[in-house]
């Protein structure tokens, strides 16, 4: 109750009654004044805020403008605790091969049937296990290994959360990172051998199925054209999967976990693999190793004490400096994170950064911290937020927790069109997720989320036709739009790496490091 309380009012015309009231039913809870008009913003010519931080007493509310009221919200002390448990289901959808899925039965089981690589095709191996990626079938190195390290990382920092979360002798975030490590595994088959693929653009090509229906099962090719950036996340990944099974005393499993680790760490260093990616239809091209490397050598010197893996993140990390935000393509703050320990410059880099998204966010009502809107937006919000988490967690300060709470709130529906991109979240949450399995089944797909707002001009350019008529056309501008349409693949498709974004940050959330 602490929290940040901060509500957009986006309107058309000037707003001429400015006070409002925070209403109990018709018991008025709080009253206030909106603040100044903060002028137009994508869709509305008008936007205020109404700020009620100070509303402490834990209830169900409206806010009330005149004669109108917005939809009911909860104010309390433990509304988030649910949510990480709710996100971690959507990864039981996205469960392959024989690893007990959730909503469909066991599929993929040829994987992979040739392998492709820069000097032709050699023979398959089993690549069977671990995650389809979003609403296909495709399976990807780069983003299998930047999963799992955040369900780690999120057992690793808030521990107390799990304890109550026990499924086959694991917490419910070990027992899935493990189907991510062991596929990993499975995916460095030799020393200097890592798969980056599993499948390719042809999935999109066959039309919509359930994935042990697929008729491409049989033909499924592996794709062996890694880079130095996935094999950095990637040894990242199985570093601390190493430390944390270690010390939960499954030694053998740690120990595996840290060899595959300290061979494909050592693949950076060499001329081995190029520094991204260079197949022409993978939808993952991190065009700098350097961060991946950085976070890679600082999980690997915290699980052996090794020396040189910590001067080697320290260097790289001197050398990029704040990065970006947090995701699959930018994973600096990650490793300033782990290295502000050891080198408390790289606390500083991550001050940097959150201060420019600070700075950024003040320019429009809604502190989104930028002035365009790229394919996966959403994820950049909850990237922004965990960096303010990290920040804080590494000692920073609560500087930042206003920017990190505005960018949660609109994950919730504080948004220009005014949706929840969490399936079963708020009164109104996106349900037409482009995710093969929910519409088949016809379910509502647990935990998943959105990948949020696009320019009009990156949409127009996918030529996407949408299935039904938009009702949230009167909210689309040239900058923004979003459709909770199955067909819209760029808007309203979820991913893991998206998921265990927002997982992390909700763990923050519902461990309460927010309120201290």
């Amino acid at each position: 109750m602490e929290d940040h309380k901060i509500a957009v009012i986006a309107s058309s015309e000037a707003l001429p009654e400015l006070s409002y009231q925070i209403v109990d039913h018709d018991k008025i809870a709080f009253r206030g004044y909106l603040s100044q008009d903060k002028g137009i913003y994508l869709a509305h010519a008008h936007h205020y805020l109404a700020d009620f931080t100070s509303l402490k007493k834990s209830g169900h509310y409206r806010l009330r403008i005149g004669a109108t009221d917005s939809d009911e919200f909860e104010i309390g002390d433990n509304l988030y605790k649910s949510l990480p448990d709710s996100v971690l289901r959507f990864f039981a959808v996205q469960r392959c091969g024989t690893t007990s899925a959730l909503l469909h039965r066991q599929c993929h089981m040829k994987d992979a049937s040739s392998i492709k690589g820069p000097t032709g095709t050699s023979p398959g191996i089993e690549l069977n296990g671990g995650w389809h990626d979003a609403g296909d079938y495709v399976k990807f190195t780069l983003t299998t290994a930047y999963s799992t390290y955040l369900l780690l990382l999120a057992y690793q920092q808030f521990p107390e959360l799990f304890d109550h979360w026990i499924s086959f002798g694991l917490p419910a975030p070990l027992q899935e990172a493990k189907i991510g490590l062991e596929w990993l595994m499975k995916a460095h088959p030799t020393e200097n051998r890592l798969i980056s693929q599993v499948q390719s653009s042809l999935d999109h090509d066959i039309g919509w199925r359930l994935p042990e229906s697929d008729p491409l099962t049989d033909t499924r090719v592996g794709w062996e054209f890694s880079s130095k950036a996935t094999a950095g996340s990637a040894a990242a990944a199985l570093a601390l999967g190493s430390a944390i099974f270690s010390k939960r005393g499954d030694d053998q499993f740690a120990a595996k976990c840290l060899q595959h680790a300290s061979q494909i760490f050592a693949l950076t260093l060499s001329n081995a693999l190029p520094d991204r990616e260079n197949r022409p239809d993978s939808n993952y091209y991190d065009n700098n190793s350097s961060d991946n490397i950085a976070l890679g050598a600082i999980e690997l010197y915290r699980a052996t004490n090794d020396f040189q893996y910590l001067q080697i993140s320290k260097q790289l990390t001197d050398s990029i400096g704040a990065g970006g935000w947090i995701s699959w393509g930018d994973v600096q703050g990650l490793a300033a994170f782990r290295l502000a320990e050891y080198y408390p410059d790289a606390r500083e880099n991550l001050g940097r950064a959150l201060e420019e998204y600070r700075k950024n966010g003040e320019k429009n009502p809604y502190c989104y911290p930028f002035d365009f809107y790229p394919w996966g937006s959403s994820n950049l919000q909850s990237g922004i937020g965990i960096l303010a988490a990290v920040y804080e967690l590494a000692g920073g300060g609560d500087g930042y927790r206003y920017l990190a709470a505005r960018q949660r709130d609109a994950l919730f529906g504080a948004n220009p069109f005014g949706i929840s991109y969490f399936s079963g979240v708020g009164d109104r949450f996106a349900r037409n997720f482009h995710h093969q399995v929910a519409f088949i089944k016809k379910v509502t797909l647990p935990g998943a989320i959105a990948e949020g707002p696009i320019s009009r001009k990156e949409f127009d350019a996918a030529s996407i036709r949408l299935e039904n008529a938009d009702p949230l056309l009167s909210l689309q501008s040239e900058a923004a739009v979003y459709h909770d349409d199955r067909m819209d693949y760029l808007t309203n498709e979820p991913t893991i790496s998206g998921n265990a974004q927002a997982y992390f940050l909700l763990c923050w959330y519902a461990k309460g490091y927010h309120s201290r």
